[in-house]
């Protein structure tokens, strides 16, 4: 009896330990894994991996796209989750990672034709509620090569020919995903080099009214994507890495766990020698950095207090003279600071200084080292925290005290504005791009469908049919007079928290009255290639600033780019270049309008002759 017993928890042990194996097996061989470099102009310009995962009753999809020497975001992050029946997707879910570590969020969970859609580059957003996108309705996104798989194992490739798929596109903005239907369309066999070996492929093309022709390359065979080429924006993503099935799986990972225990036992005698050079009960203590050590750019890193929040930032000193020197505070756009616009503000910075003045640019709660939330971050605290910076960077020995300025990018220069005026000792402003968005301007005031598509133009998408332009313009319409009668501060939305408040006080700005009734020297520095840019407008306020008796310029330049720079080649790689004319016109006009002038000593009494 004790024998049975024996054998039989030895079966079930067996049968668990099958049925385990059995699972991990199925796992690894339903795993493939793709690693693509992306190249812009023929010169590598970042990295994505794709992940694709078979569960039970789902297929996922994983991203990770690094762009390195982008002016956008520098890292996106995607999932998106199909029906293993159908290959209808059920969720989508998209973040793009800020240099200073906030995201842009793209939500999108679908069921059936109805689909809920959120979308949070804080403080806009736009959050829809079961709007009809269709059963059959797939996501894609022309840049995007991971929304280019599910579409093409849609594709019957027995049929060949012309094949049509219904499909959405989530814009970069506070907008519905836009609806169109996109051609694949088998046009030849032929070799193209991958991983160092020709290849025999079969070349697609993905066409439509709205979206960029695209060219997808897929093995002959197995149907992997092996390469994708978009003409018009000189881009092409390559496989340089892919992995499927158990074997495959199971020796890179035998190789980490390999490295891993290589790494922890150097580090176990590195440990243990330290500790007999140093003898026994002696404890190395961590010491904090010289606070007059500078960055690479120049910079030095400081920290000031506002709200009972501590900041982090960067200031730049004139590396000549003795000072004391007039000051500048650099103001961030809204919203998660891309690549672009930190180095532009960077530049900026560095460039004043070595025009004598000293630059100050801080983080906003939340993001870079900042204490605090990004996300209950309105148009009050902004301001507060500029007249914190300002309190700190009159306290510096080396700033005159009367001699401080503020320059702000977009949505920056508002706050900038707003902020001078609890401030007596700014001496003037200047706005770097237009300060207003396209919310106020176009779909508050029933504008026409044609200046909602000049921001779709902005990402290559577009032109759209005119009734579902209109369409959309009134989901948008309404989703802003929603926000704007709304008394709350914040709302919760597919499980996110929404700033109501941050947003009401965004689409309430007056950003044209505000550069108007400014009191103190005024420069508006734009690009005609400004995606706001309205000739008229413009043309309007350079004529009312010019009568109100001050300091006032409009500086208008053709396309110094969407952070008044471009990426450019530096060597083997690329890096930002600003506008060096931009930044000319900043220093000049600052050393005219900036600097308080030196008080007048009082004449010496002049004695009279004795009589």
């Amino acid at each position: 009896m004790k024998k049975l017993v024996i054998a039989l928890v030895v079966a079930v042990l067996l049968v668990i330990a099958l049925l385990v194996i059995a699972f991990i097996y199925i796992d690894l061989s339903g795993h493939r894994n793709f690693a693509y470099e992306v190249f812009v102009g023929g010169r590598l310009f970042g990295s994505v991996k794709v992940d694709r995962y078979v569960t039970e009753n789902k297929i996922v999809y994983k991203s990770n796209a690094v762009y390195p020497y982008s002016v956008g975001y520098p890292s996106v992050n995607e999932k998106l989750f199909l029906n293993k029946w159908t290959g209808m997707p059920l969720k989508f879910t998209q973040e793009a990672v800020g240099s200073k570590g906030q995201k842009r969020m793209t939500l999108l969970a679908q069921t059936r034709e109805k689909t809920d859609f959120l979308f949070l580059e804080h403080p806009r957003y736009i959050a829809l509620k079961d709007f009809e996108t269709g059963e059959k309705t797939m996501i894609f996104s022309p840049r995007d090569i991971m929304t280019y798989m599910p579409v093409m194992e849609k594709y019957n490739f027995w049929k060949k020919g012309a094949q049509f798929f219904e499909v959405m596109v989530p814009p970069q903005e506070p907008i519905p995903p836009m609806r169109e239907k996109i051609e694949v369309r088998y046009l030849k066999d032929e070799y193209i080099p991958v991983m160092g070996r020709r290849v025999e492929t079969e070349s697609y093309s993905l066409s439509a009214r709205g979206i960029p022709e695209a060219k997808v390359y897929l093995s002959k065979y197995g149907h992997r994507v092996m390469s994708l080429e978009l003409k018009k924006d000189k881009m092409t993503f390559d496989l340089v890495g892919y992995i499927e099935g158990p074997g495959k799986r199971l020796k890179p990972l035998m190789k980490k766990i390999s490295d891993l225990l290589e790494k922890a036992k150097a580090g176990w005698t590195v440990l243990k020698k330290e500790e007999k050079d140093k003898g026994p009960g002696i404890i190395e203590k961590f010491s904090l950095a010289d606070k007059t050590q500078r960055n690479a750019d120049g910079s030095q890193e400081v920290f000031f207090e506002s709200d009972n929040l501590i900041l982090s930032g960067k200031i730049w000193y004139p590396a000549v003279g003795n000072g004391p020197f007039p000051g500048v505070i650099l103001v961030p756009r809204d919203g998660p600071a891309t690549a672009g616009e930190r180095s532009m503000l960077e530049a900026m910075g560095k460039g004043l200084s070595e025009d004598g003045f000293v630059a100050l640019l801080f983080d906003s709660p939340g993001q870079g080292k900042s204490q605090g939330s990004f996300s209950g971050l309105d148009d009050e605290k902004r301001v507060n925290d500029i007249k914190a910076a300002a309190g700190f960077l009159r306290q510096q020995p080396s700033v005159i005290k009367d001699s401080i300025n503020l320059v702000g990018y977009a949505g920056g220069g508002y706050i900038a504005l707003k902020s001078a005026s609890g401030l007596p000792e700014v001496r003037s402003c200047v706005v770097v791009g237009l300060p207003s968005g396209f919310e106020k301007n176009v779909l508050l005031h029933d504008a026409p469908q044609r200046d909602i598509q000049k921001v779709l133009d902005k990402q290559g998408i577009g032109p759209f049919d005119d009734k579902f332009m209109e369409t959309v313009a009134g989901m948008v319409r309404a989703h802003l007079k929603k926000v704007s009668a709304s008394n709350e501060d914040v709302s919760y939305f597919m499980g996110v928290t929404v700033p109501v408040k941050g947003y009401r006080t965004y689409i309430e700005r007056r950003p044209y009255e505000t550069m108007i009734s400014f009191g103190r020297p005024l420069l508006l520095v734009l690009g005609r290639d400004d995606m706001y840019f309205d000739p008229k407008s413009i043309e309007r306020l350079e004529k009312t600033l010019k009568e109100t008796n001050k300091a006032d310029e409009v500086a208008i330049f053709r396309n110094p780019g969407p952070y008044m720079g471009e990426m450019a080649e530096r060597g083997p790689a690329w890096s930002f270049s600003i506008n060096r004319d931009v930044l000319r016109l900043i220093s000049r006009w600052l050393h005219d309008n900036g600097i308080a002038p030196e008080p007048v000593p009082p004449a010496e009494t002049a004695q009279k002759p004795i009589s």
